[in-house]
């Protein structure tokens, strides 16, 4: 009996420890929940790992896009730090965390909202709305075809030309705000129907055969100066510099212009067509050099992956120069000038001062505005085949226009300098012009006088 009780004791010990192992292994390879906190440190969504997928639980429908934002780059620092793929950065994530602290300012959301809406626009549309530093204050998006649409990459349209052409051109102290250049066809394409066609061709189908200067060319977004301004410059060193300085991907262009020379990639960094695409978030983060003196952080809302309050990772973001005080200094005015009299005058805000750049893709496939203050960021792109045309502007500035601002006219940089230049050479204006203008100047490079006209 003593050996049958013992039998039995063993036995149930043996099964009560199989059945505390299991319940061990099920709760080790039991995923946490994480939550996401905004800049105030208030739980606004929640993440659940549920068979191998991944769950949003949240109360509030406008922060989605919000969440997973904050989400997949929260992903991506787990990838990045344990060399991962993004599938086992996902399990490591929920195994390892249970908070992610954000820069996210959950109230100006409705901002965003409120501009989709009011402009009754139903789908595809992104907004992001970021500060000088980087840090992604809010995002939008009402697609419901993507998670974190405003990480969609697409085509960038004419948005592209103050990264990849204007600013490195500028810098280069070979080309002005005064630098001309005939508004003219580059060359003639020959359809495969045999039909021949001027290229690159303007927004408006037209071509006056006249001097424009950058600021003016960029002001209207001449497609045909923005390319023979590319071709002067030279075409690799723009792809070098979407690569290096935006960390754009342009792998594509690399291989195109090396195998069949750089005119095969004209459209795509000139005009905004890189295979890669870029997204929302790429793209406001880039135009922080025009705010922030030329300095730029990649755009970023994580500030911290916990557990317990405990770091799971180490977060730092270093802020870097890309482009001289002067370049910057220079590039927000002609962006300014976009607003005032050109393609951008719907973004336009009462008593606060706004700069930005349009892009569009051929029949209005893909809309961008790209608008600064001198406090906030706002990119805004929207998806349509529609005839409304390029709605973005306004919906930029319904967005922006009643988020409090402390700071609503742009200071001067002290590294730039205003000065009259001939209309007819683009130099500095001398004794025998007669036609001249204002421009403003990098002091550090500035055109020489002009003797042309005497």
């Amino acid at each position: 009996m003593k050996i049958k009780k013992s039998i039995v004791f063993i036995a149930c010990g043996v099964i009560a420890i199989g059945l505390i192992t299991a319940g061990l292994v099920i709760l080790l390879n039991q995923p946490n929940d994480i939550a996401v906190k905004d800049s105030e440190g208030n739980v606004f969504a929640t993440f659940t790992y549920v068979d191998s997928e991944v769950a949003l639980n949240i109360e509030n429908e406008s922060l989605k896009e919000s969440a997973y934002i904050a989400f997949e780059e929260a992903v991506g620092k787990i990838a990045d730090k344990y060399n991962l793929e993004e599938g086992e950065a996902v399990k490591k994530l929920f195994k390892s965390a249970d908070c992610i602290n954000t820069t996210l300012q959950t109230e100006l959301v409705n901002n965003l909202k409120s501009s989709v809406e009011k402009n009754n626009i139903t789908a595809n549309t992104s907004l992001v709305l970021m500060n000088a530093e980087g840090e992604i204050l809010a995002g939008y998006s009402n697609s419901e075809k993507n998670e974190a649409f405003c990480n969609y990459k697409t085509y960038l349209g004419s948005t592209i030309k103050p990264l990849s052409i204007y600013a490195p051109a500028i810098e280069s102290g070979e080309f002005f705000w005064s630098s001309t250049f005939v508004d003219s066809p580059v060359s003639v394409t020959v359809s495969e129907t045999g039909e021949k066609s001027d290229w690159p061709r303007n927004s408006d189908g037209k071509y006056t055969e006249e001097n424009i200067t950058l600021c003016n060319a960029l002001a209207f977004s001449t497609n045909t100066i923005a390319v023979k301004l590319l071709q002067e410059y030279g075409v690799n060193k723009s792809i070098n510099v979407l690569e290096e300085k935006f960390g754009l991907n342009v792998d594509f262009e690399k291989s195109k212009a090396e195998l069949n020379g750089e005119n095969e990639v004209l459209a795509a960094i000139g005009l905004g067509y890189l295979y890669g695409g870029a997204s929302n978030i790429e793209l406001a983060g880039s135009y922080q050099v025009f705010l922030n003196d030329g300095y730029y952080t990649k755009p970023h809302c994580v500030e911290a992956i916990t557990n317990n309050e405990n770091d799971v990772v180490e977060i730092k973001y270093k802020k870097k120069r890309l482009f001289s005080s002067g370049t910057a200094g220079v590039m927000q005015k002609m962006l300014r000038n976009v607003v005032i009299g050109g393609t951008g005058t719907d973004a336009r805000i009462k008593d606060i001062q706004v700069c930005g750049k349009t892009g569009t893709t051929e029949e209005n496939s893909d809309n961008w505005f790209v608008g600064f203050t001198p406090e906030y960021i706002c990119s805004v792109y929207h998806a349509t085949e529609s005839t409304r045309g390029n709605l973005c502007p306004k919906l930029f500035s319904d967005a922006v226009k009643d988020i409090p601002h402390t700071e609503t006219e742009f200071k001067t940089s002290n590294s730039i300098t205003r000065q009259p230049y001939c209309e007819k050479t683009g130099l500095l204006i001398g004794e025998g012009c007669k036609d001249g203008n204002l421009g403003y100047f990098s002091k550090k490079s500035v055109p020489v006088m002009c003797t042309q006209c005497k």
